[in-house]
């Protein structure tokens, strides 16, 4: 949804692409922390073991979601668009910034917009292939040194 609120652009596209990438960015925190738990805390090993397997999937998941350039440009479109027009109490109906899909991104939202896009430039999504890549072996370097310390010290 969020490709293609950026590809078919318009009035509402900035919206419904930091309302994409929000619902996303919830439903994978709300997958992962669940698997964190049970990854640490579960008393049946093979539940464990599991929750492993799941978390260490769902992370190669998200990671190729933060490296994604299509979503990165979707974010950095919604951020480029928007003004802030409306207040900063937040973006409910009382706000008069947001409410229609077409009206400028009220102020909490352009900061969504923006953390967004310093969240994907962080994994290097707007990087070449070559760069990226580099940044990706680094990343799963530093993943592994952190999996081999926490099994270490369990």
């Amino acid at each position: 949804a969020v490709i293609s609120a950026h590809r078919s652009g318009g009035p509402a596209a900035p919206r419904r692409i930091v309302r994409g990438l929000d619902a996303l960015s919830s439903t994978v925190c709300g997958l992962v922390d669940p698997l964190e738990l049970a990854r640490s805390a579960h008393p049946e090993e093979e539940m464990v073991r599991a929750a492993d397997a799941a978390h260490g999937e769902l992370c190669e998941t998200l990671h190729r979601l933060n490296t994604s350039a299509e979503l990165h440009a979707a974010a950095a479109a919604a951020a480029r668009g928007a003004t802030g027009g409306g207040s900063d109490r937040g973006c409910g109906e009382s706000d008069p910034g947001c409410g229609a899909d077409e009206a400028p991104l009220c102020e909490a939202e352009a900061r969504l917009a923006r953390a967004f896009v310093s969240e994907f430039e962080q994994d290097g999504a707007h990087l070449p292939a070559p760069q990226r890549s580099r940044l990706e072996a680094l990343h799963a370097e530093a993943a592994t040194a952190a999996s081999r310390f926490a099994a270490a010290a369990a």
